[in-house]
């Protein structure tokens, strides 16, 4: 019998206890990298201009208004937490996803969904208000971009 973190223990159990601990490792390196990836940040996580929606979550390159068909509340567990948008037919393959949604992004452009998902994380906004503001920005600018002027 071999002497396990809990006492004595068979070897199955020993090779599931150093499974287990090496899953703990893993998460705790994860969760340094990416609380170190965050403290580093100098630039603003969102930022909307005429230009588009950059959300440092999805990419550091910016959404045009022009590439999203609709923008839609983002419900999660019952609340308002963020803004769904509707990409135009063929974007996201071509948009140079994050490391964080890269995981999902080959299953999303696998599956054809259109969507993303923004949300205000750390800029001290409402859920509410950033959905609002999203949407004013991309009512004004989108049909600029396709060249109909905007009304501001």
């Amino acid at each position: 019998m071999a002497t396990g973190l809990f006492g004595h223990v068979g070897p199955r159990t020993a090779r599931l206890e150093f499974a287990g601990v090496g899953v703990v490792l893993v998460s705790l390196l994860l969760a340094v990298v990416g609380i170190g990836r965050v403290l580093r940040l100098k630039a603003p996580q969102l930022t909307l201009s005429s230009l588009g929606l950059k959300d440092y979550n999805l990419s550091s390159q910016p959404i045009p208004w022009s590439a999203i068909a609709a923008v839609s509340p983002h419900h999660l567990n019952g609340r308002l937490s963020g803004v769904r948008l509707k990409l135009e037919e063929g974007f996201l393959r071509a948009f140079p996803i994050k490391t964080g949604p890269k995981l999902l992004g080959p299953i999303l452009k696998t599956v054809g969904t259109n969507y993303v998902t923004s949300t205000p994380g750390a800029a001290h906004l409402k859920a509410d208000d950033y959905y609002e503001i999203v949407l004013k920005y991309w009512t004004s600018y989108s049909k600029s971009q396709r060249g109909v002027p905007p009304n501001v």
